[in-house]
Parts: C-alpha cells; sequence; structure tokens
C-alpha cells in the first residue's frame, strides 16, 4: 500500500495518447534491450518481455514488438515477482 504505480502507454503516460508521436520514453522503449523469460515455449504465442527504461520497466506483448508497452513502477513489479516466487499467485 502507498505506492504509486505508473500504468499506461510509454511516452506521455496519459491515457488516449498516442505513444508513437513523442519522444520521452518512446526512444527509451524502441532502443532497450528487451527480455524474455527462460520458462517461455519455443513458440511464443503468449508472452511478454521486459525491458529496463531507467525510471520504470516496460513490459510489450513480444508477437508484437512494434506495439504498445506498458511501464510499472519498480517497486511494483518487485512485488509482484516477489509474489510469484512464493506462490501467492497459484492457484
Amino acid at each position: 500500500m502507498g505506492h504509486h504505480q505508473q500504468r499506461g502507454h510509454v511516452g506521455g503516460g496519459i491515457e488516449g495518447s498516442d505513444p508513437r508521436s513523442d519522444g520521452g520514453l518512446v526512444n527509451l522503449a524502441m532502443n532497450a534491450a528487451w527480455r524474455k523469460s527462460s520458462h517461455s515455449g519455443q513458440e511464443g504465442t503468449t508472452c511478454v518481455e521486459l525491458a529496463d527504461l531507467k525510471t520504470a520497466v516496460g513490459v510489450r506483448d513480444s508477437t508484437d514488438p512494434s506495439g504498445p508497452v506498458l511501464q510499472f513502477g519498480r517497486n511494483a513489479v518487485a512485488s509482484l515477482v516477489r509474489r510469484v516466487k512464493a506462490g501467492e499467485l497459484d492457484r
């Protein structure tokens, strides 16, 4: 609680803005080193990729690398990873 999570398109961070129309984080996302999980299947049909965008963590659909990029605060990503590793989100 108390953590502000950044969500939305890379760029202006304003919902409904076109992330491809301005500079800012779009350039960081385009030039970022994107990583896919080593647990992803070879077919790659349902994978996401993560990238360090300096001020946030970028998330995108690996099947649409030129598509939209979501950005999340580092604390939110760290909390998610911690919960996944602890099995808190298992069904």
